[in-house]
Protein backbone atom coordinates (compact mmCIF):
# COMPACT_ATOMS: atom_id res chain seq x y z
CA UNK A 1 0.00 0.00 0.00
CA UNK A 2 1.22 3.49 -0.80
CA UNK A 3 0.28 6.85 0.66
CA UNK A 4 0.66 10.23 -1.01
CA UNK A 5 1.56 12.51 1.87
CA UNK A 6 1.75 16.30 1.85
CA UNK A 7 3.33 18.85 4.18
CA UNK A 8 1.66 22.28 4.11
CA UNK A 9 4.56 24.58 4.99
CA UNK A 10 2.55 27.74 5.53
CA UNK A 11 3.08 31.11 7.23
CA UNK A 12 0.24 31.50 9.76
CA UNK A 13 -0.78 34.99 10.84
CA UNK A 14 -0.52 35.57 14.58
CA UNK A 15 -3.91 35.67 16.27
CA UNK A 16 -5.93 35.68 13.02
CA UNK A 17 -7.66 32.28 12.77
CA UNK A 18 -10.05 33.30 9.97
CA UNK A 19 -7.14 34.31 7.73
CA UNK A 20 -5.32 31.11 8.66
CA UNK A 21 -8.38 29.01 7.87
CA UNK A 22 -8.29 30.45 4.35
CA UNK A 23 -4.61 29.42 4.12
CA UNK A 24 -5.60 25.89 5.12
CA UNK A 25 -8.39 25.67 2.58
CA UNK A 26 -6.09 26.92 -0.19
CA UNK A 27 -3.46 24.32 0.74
CA UNK A 28 -6.16 21.64 0.76
CA UNK A 29 -7.23 22.59 -2.77
CA UNK A 30 -3.62 22.37 -3.94
CA UNK A 31 -3.27 18.99 -2.24
CA UNK A 32 -6.43 17.73 -3.94
CA UNK A 33 -5.03 18.83 -7.29
CA UNK A 34 -2.03 16.60 -6.59
CA UNK A 35 -4.33 13.78 -5.44
CA UNK A 36 -2.72 13.57 -2.01
CA UNK A 37 -4.13 11.23 0.64
CA UNK A 38 -2.99 13.03 3.79
CA UNK A 39 -2.01 16.64 4.50
CA UNK A 40 -0.10 17.72 7.61
CA UNK A 41 0.03 21.35 8.81
CA UNK A 42 2.48 22.96 11.28
CA UNK A 43 2.09 23.45 15.02
CA UNK A 44 -0.67 25.93 15.94
CA UNK A 45 -1.30 26.37 12.24
CA UNK A 46 -4.72 27.96 12.76
CA UNK A 47 -3.56 30.57 15.28
CA UNK A 48 0.14 31.39 14.98
CA UNK A 49 2.66 30.45 17.66
CA UNK A 50 3.65 33.37 19.94
CA UNK A 51 0.14 34.01 21.23
CA UNK A 52 1.08 34.59 24.87
CA UNK A 53 -1.85 36.35 26.61
CA UNK A 54 -4.05 35.79 23.53
CA UNK A 55 -4.22 32.07 24.32
CA UNK A 56 -7.44 32.03 26.40
CA UNK A 57 -9.12 34.48 24.02
CA UNK A 58 -8.35 32.45 20.89
CA UNK A 59 -8.89 28.97 22.35
CA UNK A 60 -11.76 26.91 20.94
CA UNK A 61 -13.32 23.68 22.21
CA UNK A 62 -13.69 20.61 20.07
CA UNK A 63 -16.14 20.44 18.38
CA UNK A 64 -16.80 24.02 17.30
CA UNK A 65 -18.55 25.42 14.17
CA UNK A 66 -15.29 27.14 13.19
CA UNK A 67 -13.83 23.78 12.18
CA UNK A 68 -16.74 22.84 9.88
CA UNK A 69 -14.92 23.59 6.57
CA UNK A 70 -11.99 21.40 7.63
CA UNK A 71 -14.28 18.61 8.79
CA UNK A 72 -16.03 18.71 5.41
CA UNK A 73 -12.71 18.81 3.53
CA UNK A 74 -11.56 15.69 5.38
CA UNK A 75 -14.18 13.62 3.59
CA UNK A 76 -11.81 13.33 0.63
CA UNK A 77 -8.41 14.07 2.22
CA UNK A 78 -7.13 13.21 5.70
CA UNK A 79 -5.96 16.30 7.59
CA UNK A 80 -3.81 17.03 10.62
CA UNK A 81 -3.69 20.64 11.86
CA UNK A 82 -2.78 22.60 14.97
CA UNK A 83 -4.95 24.87 17.12
CA UNK A 84 -5.44 26.15 20.67
CA UNK A 85 -7.93 23.83 22.32
CA UNK A 86 -10.11 25.04 25.17
CA UNK A 87 -10.12 22.17 27.63
CA UNK A 88 -11.90 21.65 30.91
CA UNK A 89 -12.20 24.66 33.19
CA UNK A 90 -9.82 27.42 32.17
CA UNK A 91 -7.19 25.09 30.67
CA UNK A 92 -5.86 25.64 27.15
CA UNK A 93 -3.87 23.06 25.19
CA UNK A 94 -1.49 23.22 22.24
CA UNK A 95 -3.30 20.53 20.23
CA UNK A 96 -3.06 18.67 16.94
CA UNK A 97 -6.22 17.21 15.40
CA UNK A 98 -6.45 14.38 12.85
CA UNK A 99 -9.60 14.33 10.70
CA UNK A 100 -10.70 11.65 8.27
CA UNK A 101 -14.00 10.89 6.58
CA UNK A 102 -15.67 13.94 8.04
CA UNK A 103 -14.90 13.20 11.68
CA UNK A 104 -12.23 13.59 14.32
CA UNK A 105 -10.13 10.43 14.57
CA UNK A 106 -7.58 11.60 17.13
CA UNK A 107 -6.57 14.62 19.17
CA UNK A 108 -3.07 14.99 20.64
CA UNK A 109 -2.23 17.56 23.29
CA UNK A 110 1.40 18.62 23.41
CA UNK A 111 2.96 16.86 26.39
CA UNK A 112 6.32 18.63 26.64
CA UNK A 113 6.03 22.40 26.87
CA UNK A 114 9.46 24.09 26.52
CA UNK A 115 10.53 26.78 28.99
CA UNK A 116 14.06 27.59 27.80
CA UNK A 117 15.47 30.32 25.56
CA UNK A 118 12.61 32.19 23.89
CA UNK A 119 10.07 29.55 24.91
CA UNK A 120 7.63 29.94 27.81
CA UNK A 121 4.80 27.58 26.89
CA UNK A 122 4.11 26.32 30.41
CA UNK A 123 2.97 29.82 31.31
CA UNK A 124 0.17 29.74 28.76
CA UNK A 125 -0.70 26.09 28.10
CA UNK A 126 -1.57 23.01 30.12
CA UNK A 127 0.51 19.94 29.23
CA UNK A 128 -1.11 16.92 27.69
CA UNK A 129 -0.91 13.76 29.77
CA UNK A 130 -0.98 10.99 27.20
CA UNK A 131 0.28 9.55 23.94
CA UNK A 132 -1.42 6.92 21.83
CA UNK A 133 -1.05 5.59 18.31
CA UNK A 134 -4.38 5.34 16.51
CA UNK A 135 -5.82 3.45 13.52
CA UNK A 136 -6.24 5.22 10.18
CA UNK A 137 -7.09 3.95 6.70
CA UNK A 138 -3.32 3.76 6.12
CA UNK A 139 -2.49 1.85 9.32
CA UNK A 140 -1.60 3.04 12.82
CA UNK A 141 -0.07 6.51 13.10
CA UNK A 142 0.91 8.81 15.96
CA UNK A 143 0.88 12.59 16.38
CA UNK A 144 3.63 14.58 18.08
CA UNK A 145 4.10 18.33 18.45
CA UNK A 146 7.60 19.82 18.17
CA UNK A 147 9.26 19.46 21.60
CA UNK A 148 7.55 16.07 22.06
CA UNK A 149 9.98 14.51 19.58
CA UNK A 150 13.03 15.76 21.53
CA UNK A 151 12.10 13.55 24.51
CA UNK A 152 13.16 9.94 23.81
CA UNK A 153 10.12 8.40 25.50
CA UNK A 154 7.66 9.86 22.98
CA UNK A 155 8.84 8.30 19.69
CA UNK A 156 9.70 5.12 21.60
CA UNK A 157 6.17 4.79 22.99
CA UNK A 158 4.53 5.77 19.70
CA UNK A 159 6.38 3.16 17.67
CA UNK A 160 6.01 0.56 20.44
CA UNK A 161 2.26 1.18 20.22
CA UNK A 162 2.35 0.02 16.62
CA UNK A 163 2.70 3.29 14.71
CA UNK A 164 3.97 2.88 11.15
CA UNK A 165 4.93 6.54 11.16
CA UNK A 166 4.90 9.79 13.10
CA UNK A 167 3.26 13.04 12.04
CA UNK A 168 5.24 15.84 13.70
CA UNK A 169 3.92 19.40 13.60
CA UNK A 170 6.39 22.13 14.50
CA UNK A 171 6.92 25.88 14.90
CA UNK A 172 10.71 25.85 15.10
CA UNK A 173 12.35 29.31 15.03
CA UNK A 174 15.64 30.01 13.33
CA UNK A 175 18.73 29.58 15.53
CA UNK A 176 22.34 29.43 14.36
CA UNK A 177 22.92 31.22 11.06
CA UNK A 178 26.36 29.84 10.22
CA UNK A 179 25.19 26.91 8.11
CA UNK A 180 22.45 28.94 6.46
CA UNK A 181 24.91 31.63 5.36
CA UNK A 182 27.11 28.96 3.78
CA UNK A 183 24.21 27.46 1.86
CA UNK A 184 23.54 24.71 4.41
CA UNK A 185 20.98 24.28 7.15
CA UNK A 186 20.78 26.54 10.22
CA UNK A 187 22.21 24.92 13.36
CA UNK A 188 18.90 23.84 14.88
CA UNK A 189 17.65 22.66 11.49
CA UNK A 190 20.66 20.34 11.25
CA UNK A 191 19.82 18.99 14.69
CA UNK A 192 16.22 18.39 13.61
CA UNK A 193 17.42 16.60 10.49
CA UNK A 194 19.67 14.33 12.56
CA UNK A 195 16.88 13.67 15.06
CA UNK A 196 14.32 12.75 12.41
CA UNK A 197 16.71 10.44 10.59
CA UNK A 198 17.82 8.79 13.82
CA UNK A 199 14.30 7.98 15.07
CA UNK A 200 13.14 6.77 11.65
CA UNK A 201 16.16 4.49 11.35
CA UNK A 202 16.06 3.33 14.98
CA UNK A 203 12.39 2.31 14.93
CA UNK A 204 12.03 1.47 11.22
CA UNK A 205 9.14 3.86 10.63
CA UNK A 206 8.56 6.95 8.51
CA UNK A 207 8.42 10.46 9.96
CA UNK A 208 6.63 13.44 8.42
CA UNK A 209 7.82 16.76 9.86
CA UNK A 210 5.95 19.94 8.96
CA UNK A 211 7.53 23.19 10.14
CA UNK A 212 6.08 26.65 9.60
CA UNK A 213 7.88 29.52 7.89
CA UNK A 214 7.70 33.31 8.03
CA UNK A 215 8.32 35.99 10.65
CA UNK A 216 6.19 36.43 13.75
CA UNK A 217 6.67 38.99 16.53
CA UNK A 218 10.37 39.31 15.70
CA UNK A 219 11.03 35.55 15.38
CA UNK A 220 11.85 33.90 12.06
CA UNK A 221 10.78 30.32 11.29
CA UNK A 222 12.92 28.32 8.91
CA UNK A 223 10.47 25.93 7.26
CA UNK A 224 12.51 23.07 5.82
CA UNK A 225 9.72 20.50 6.27
CA UNK A 226 10.83 16.99 5.46
CA UNK A 227 9.68 13.43 4.99
CA UNK A 228 12.04 10.67 6.14
CA UNK A 229 11.68 7.02 5.18
CA UNK A 230 12.00 3.97 7.47
CA UNK A 231 15.70 3.58 6.70
CA UNK A 232 16.42 7.17 7.76
CA UNK A 233 16.71 8.41 4.19
CA UNK A 234 15.38 11.81 3.16
CA UNK A 235 12.41 11.33 0.82
CA UNK A 236 11.40 14.97 0.36
CA UNK A 237 12.31 18.36 1.80
CA UNK A 238 10.78 21.82 1.68
CA UNK A 239 12.64 25.08 1.04
CA UNK A 240 14.02 27.27 3.80
CA UNK A 241 12.03 30.38 4.80
CA UNK A 242 9.32 30.10 2.13
CA UNK A 243 5.81 28.63 1.91
CA UNK A 244 5.53 25.37 0.00
CA UNK A 245 3.48 22.24 -0.44
CA UNK A 246 5.94 19.37 -0.03
CA UNK A 247 4.69 15.98 -1.19
CA UNK A 248 5.92 12.46 -1.85
CA UNK A 249 4.62 8.93 -2.21
CA UNK A 250 5.53 6.43 0.50
CA UNK A 251 5.44 2.66 0.17
CA UNK A 252 4.07 1.52 3.54
CA UNK A 253 5.18 -2.04 2.80
CA UNK A 254 8.73 -0.70 3.14
CA UNK A 255 8.08 -0.24 6.86
CA UNK A 256 7.22 -3.93 7.28
CA UNK A 257 10.26 -4.99 5.23
CA UNK A 258 12.57 -2.77 7.24
CA UNK A 259 11.18 -4.10 10.52
CA UNK A 260 11.76 -7.67 9.43
CA UNK A 261 15.37 -6.85 8.63
CA UNK A 262 15.94 -4.61 11.66
CA UNK A 263 13.93 -6.20 14.44
CA UNK A 264 14.53 -3.88 17.40
CA UNK A 265 10.83 -3.22 17.95
CA UNK A 266 9.96 -6.91 17.69
CA UNK A 267 12.55 -7.77 20.32
CA UNK A 268 11.78 -4.85 22.63
CA UNK A 269 10.96 -5.78 26.26
CA UNK A 270 8.45 -3.22 27.59
CA UNK A 271 8.00 -5.20 30.83
CA UNK A 272 11.67 -4.52 31.65
CA UNK A 273 11.15 -0.81 30.99
CA UNK A 274 7.98 -0.83 33.10
CA UNK A 275 9.75 -2.37 36.11
CA UNK A 276 12.65 0.07 35.83
CA UNK A 277 10.28 3.04 35.62
CA UNK A 278 8.37 1.84 38.67
CA UNK A 279 11.64 1.65 40.63
CA UNK A 280 12.75 5.09 39.42
CA UNK A 281 9.42 6.64 40.40
CA UNK A 282 9.63 5.06 43.86
CA UNK A 283 13.17 6.39 44.30
CA UNK A 284 12.11 9.87 43.23
CA UNK A 285 9.28 9.71 45.76
CA UNK A 286 11.83 8.98 48.50
CA UNK A 287 11.00 5.30 48.98
CA UNK A 288 14.00 3.74 50.79
CA UNK A 289 13.28 0.30 49.29
CA UNK A 290 13.60 1.59 45.73
CA UNK A 291 17.23 0.53 45.41
CA UNK A 292 16.52 -3.06 46.42
CA UNK A 293 18.03 -5.38 43.85
CA UNK A 294 15.53 -6.48 41.22
CA UNK A 295 15.60 -9.91 39.51
CA UNK A 296 17.98 -10.06 36.58
CA UNK A 297 20.23 -7.24 37.78
CA UNK A 298 23.65 -7.32 39.40
CA UNK A 299 24.64 -4.97 42.20
CA UNK A 300 28.39 -4.62 42.75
Amino acid sequence: MTIRLGLAQIEPALGLPDRNLDLHLAAIEAARAQRLDLLLFPELSLTGYLLKDLVPEIARPWPDPFFAPLVEASRTLDLAFGFVERGEGLLSHNSLAYLSGGRLLHLHRKAYLPTYGMFDEQRFFAAGDGLQAFPTRFGRLALLICEDLWHPSMPYLAFLDGALGLLVASASPLRGLEGSAAGGLPANAEFWDDLLRHHARQYAGFIAFCNRCGVEDGSSYWGGSRLVGPEGTLVAAGPLHAPALVSAELDLAAVARRRRDFALLRDERPELVFRALERILRRRAGNPDAETQVPGSVVR
